[in-house]
């Protein structure tokens, strides 16, 4: 069945979740009713109709402009998280938005994110690549309920989606390096013992 996001609403839809048979939450990209620029977009099922949900201008800002939403995650109707490509990330408490950034460009090279996994409120994961001058290498940061932290991770590649089985079995997908289209050939990795190791395939 093709189901409406809602009149008025066009735009790239990258990522959905859904928390219960009443609520899921996409995300993407949209233009503005003149056409004049681009706007992240976050579209809510509530078991019947999607409809565009309106975020607070400190979000908008925190974003930026053409801002592009590129992967999503509830737990609940109150733990809802949504990562823009430049590592900026939005939380959703039922209520309000906050957000905030995983890392800054600097030395370290800069971090893009193109998938998130929220498990609980103090066990969500962010993922993607940190770019630096000698290459891509895959990206991972844990949300303990206080902080953001980057978590070791093997391969050259951006992580590009997730699965959960519980906290400590998580499955996660490296694509080949896609600021460098053709090179790689993209590779799993298991969290399992507290780390990340690649899993051998066929």
């Amino acid at each position: 069945t093709i189901v409406s996001t809602g009149p008025g609403t066009e735009g790239l839809l990258l990522d959905v979740s859904s928390d219960a048979p009443g609520d899921a939450w996409a995300v993407g990209l949209t233009s503005l009713a003149n056409g004049s620029s681009l706007s992240p977009l976050i579209t809510r099922w509530n078991g019947t109709a999607w409809s565009e949900v309106t975020l607070p201008a400190s979000a908008l800002a925190k974003l930026g402009q053409g801002g592009l939403l590129s992967g999503v995650s509830a737990a609940s109707p109150k733990n809802v998280w949504a990562f823009a490509e430049t590592g900026v990330w939005l939380h959703y408490d039922g209520a309000t938005w906050t957000s905030g950034q995983l890392a800054k460009p600097g030395p370290a090279g800069q971090v893009l994110t193109s998938a998130t996994l929220a498990l609980s409120k103090s066990d969500v994961w962010a993922f993607g690549a940190r770019v630096r001058s000698t290459g891509i290498h895959a990206y991972a940061a844990h949300f303990d309920g206080v902080k953001w932290t980057a978590t070791s991770v093997p391969g050259t590649g951006f992580i590009v989606g997730s699965s959960a089985v519980r906290a400590g079995d998580i499955w996660a997908v490296e694509g080949s390096a896609l600021l460098e289209p053709g090179t790689g050939r993209g590779a799993l990795i298991h969290w399992s013992g507290g780390r990340w190791p690649s899993v051998s395939l066929p």
